[in-house]
């Protein structure tokens, strides 16, 4: 927000970000708020993401807001103490049981109340779960490959190697 106002106080008239890879499920939030900056960089960055969680979401737009402040938080934490490149191998570093756990609680309490609602809820839910999953193989890569290339293992490249097939189903899926 801050980045995107400053640039329009500075007469930019035009933006560019290379980085946008298309993870709506992890990273929805972010592009919502991005490309409505970009519209009128005076909005109220808080009030675009009520207005993301509400519209998308539903039922569960507390939960599913109260998700990615979690992942947030827990991301800015990281990127203080270990720098914002920090490495694959430092994601089992962020993604700890506890935040998995609680980010784990926020989604079922989120499926609970989109079920409440129309079904195109539930779906969104269901498509920020497939994120979730998706983060949760990725970390769980990460750990077993930073021992691996000290120690190859085959069961650990077979364990690996299914997580890799699941996520490839997972992006199949959604």
């Amino acid at each position: 927000v801050r980045d995107l106002k400053f640039v329009a106080d500075n007469h930019c008239v035009g933006i560019y970000i290379d980085g946008i890879w298309e993870h709506w499920a992890t990273q929805g939030p972010l592009f919502y708020v991005l490309a409505q900056l970009a519209w009128n960089p005076a909005q109220d960055g808080e009030a675009i993401l009520v207005d993301y969680y509400d519209r998308a979401f539903g039922p569960a737009a507390k939960e599913i807001g109260e998700y990615f402040n979690l992942m947030d938080q827990a991301r800015e934490a990281h990127v203080a103490k270990h720098g914002a490149s920090s490495g694959v191998f430092n994601l089992p570093k962020l993604y700890t049981e506890d935040l998995l756990g609680r980010a784990e609680r926020l989604l079922q309490r989120a499926e609970v109340a989109a079920g409440n609602g129309p079904v195109i809820h539930v779906k969104r839910v269901g498509f920020v779960r497939a994120g979730f999953e998706h983060t949760k193989l990725v970390v769980a890569n990460a750990a077993m490959m930073a021992g691996y290339w000290n120690q190859p293992d085959p069961k650990i490249a077979t364990k690996v190697r299914a997580h890799w097939q699941a996520m490839e189903k997972i992006a199949a899926d959604n």
